[in-house]
């Protein structure tokens, strides 16, 4: 490696834009909204800069000499050349014909330097052995992560620019008589409600432990990967062949024990074939890391974007994943920060990621054990973080009465759409093979809630 390299520059466009921003007011304008002083190569020009941006954003007059003087008071003029270096500016740098264009020129520089002194920085872990492969790893993509941020310049656009789009997206749902904007769930009530599930929403599913958060989130990655929509399915909980032995026993209809223990007739070997080669035919990626941390697992996913082109993610689940980090013992502070960065992966993917919860005890002190949003408030910010919250509740866990007229059935609980309604789902639960699906005689559960 060359170490007498100079960094990534143009002294030129930098001095053409300062000039251009001394002389005209519409020129800075443009100029502060898309770069800063620290894009600047040289001190100089960042202090100028700086104090540029500073006399505009108070209402001040930006010229060579209210510059200067500004900079005297703050005792920096002198450091940047005195004002015969400003008026050199004015008199010398031509003014740039595209203020824009040319402030991209320098903060792709800013970007490449940025990047430059970060792999320099990894090039000094990796020669450091007190310094673990994963620690490097994870700088690096903070490095990655800090450019890619630097890149994004989201500026506001004319309401009108979006309608073109919008149109051809309401004429697909209606041409469909779907009313399904993202991905369907095949839960029909669930889908009718919400849409599906949206690009660059974050979707908590939380309950108490055997309310079935995991089958439901199987059937779901099923019905998606079904359509031919690229799924991962990432968990914490179980292994790779025990996710898809569940997902064998709910296409072939055979109990899980009995896939597990043995006594396996000839009927349920056939089905067994059948659903076995249906889940062959699934876009659907199963990952059991060892490795708990959850910077690791976001490396995974944005790795199966890439190679996979997913459409989905799902992680099972949320207080399985470890991070490192100094959160003061909070577990709340934890939660929080892995929450937010879901919400954060969500939008740069570009995909909907379903993240599952696991309640605490809280909800078992209750008379009425269905949760509530409240129960999420001792868990970081899930809530304010999440565009969906679901909850998973069957009344058959808690009345074990063989007359109960909820033996069988499941609720989903829409708590919070972001989008939309919130509501009640009354679903059929399959015991056998763990599965939810549709509930078919709706009106009979109407009349229950409508007593309850």
């Amino acid at each position: 490696m060359n170490h007498t390299l100079l960094p990534p520059q143009n002294i030129d466009v930098e001095e053409r834009i300062l000039a251009s921003c001394l002389l005209y007011k519409s020129d800075i304008e443009i100029a502060s909204e898309i770069a800063a002083p620290e894009d600047f190569y040289r001190t100089a020009h960042q202090k100028i800069f700086s104090a540029m941006i500073g006399m505009m954003n108070q209402g001040q007059q930006v010229d060579t000499v209210t510059v200067a003087e500004h900079l005297k008071k703050s005792n920096q003029l002198d450091k940047v050349g005195g004002i015969v270096y400003l008026a050199k500016l004015t008199d010398e740098a031509p003014v740039v014909p595209n203020m824009a264009q040319y402030c991209g020129i320098l903060r792709n520089l800013s970007i490449k330097r940025q990047l430059m002194i970060g792999c320099q920085e990894v090039f000094n872990q990796c020669q450091d052995n007190s310094i673990s492969s994963v620690e490097v790893l994870d700088h690096a993509q903070k490095v990655i992560a800090a450019s890619e941020n630097k890149t994004t310049t989201e500026a506001p656009v004319m309401a009108g620019e979006l309608v073109d789009g919008l149109l051809r997206k309401y004429q697909i749902v209606n041409q469909s008589k779907t009313g399904i904007t993202g991905l369907a769930t095949k839960f029909r009530k669930f889908d009718a409600i919400t849409g599906g599930l949206q690009d660059t929403d974050l979707i908590i599913v939380a309950g108490r432990p055997g309310m079935g958060k995991t089958a439901w989130a199987l059937d779901v990655a099923k019905a998606v990967s079904e359509d031919e929509q690229p799924v991962l399915f990432v968990s914490l909980e179980m292994g790779k062949e025990q996710i898809v032995s569940r997902m064998v026993s709910k296409a072939s209809g055979v109990n899980g024990v009995k896939l597990r223990a043995g006594g396996i007739n000839e009927k349920e070997w056939k089905n067994i074939m059948g659903g076995a080669e249906a889940i062959s035919d699934m876009v659907l990626y199963v990952d059991a890391p060892r490795d708990s941390d959850f910077d690791q697992i976001r490396r995974k996913i944005r790795r199966a974007k890439r190679d996979f082109k997913i459409k989905l993610v799902i992680i099972d689940y949320l207080t399985l994943m470890t991070r490192r980090g100094d959160f003061t013992g909070r577990n709340d502070l934890k939660i929080g920060s892995i929450t937010r960065d879901l919400k954060q992966m969500a939008g740069d993917l570009n995909i909907p990621v379903v993240l599952l919860s696991q309640l605490n005890r809280i909800v078992e002190s209750r008379g009425d054990k269905r949760p509530v949003l409240s129960d999420l408030r001792e868990s970081g910010n899930i809530e304010q973080d999440a565009d969906m919250v679901l909850f998973l509740y069957r009344d058959e866990v808690y009345n074990k009465d063989e007359n109960n007229p909820l033996k069988g059935t499941g609720e989903l609980i829409i708590a919070k759409n972001r989008h939309g309604p919130t509501g009640f789902i009354k679903m059929a639960w399959d015991e056998t093979t763990a599965t939810y699906r549709n509930f078919i005689d709706d009106q009979n559960y109407q009349n229950w809630q409508d007593h309850h």
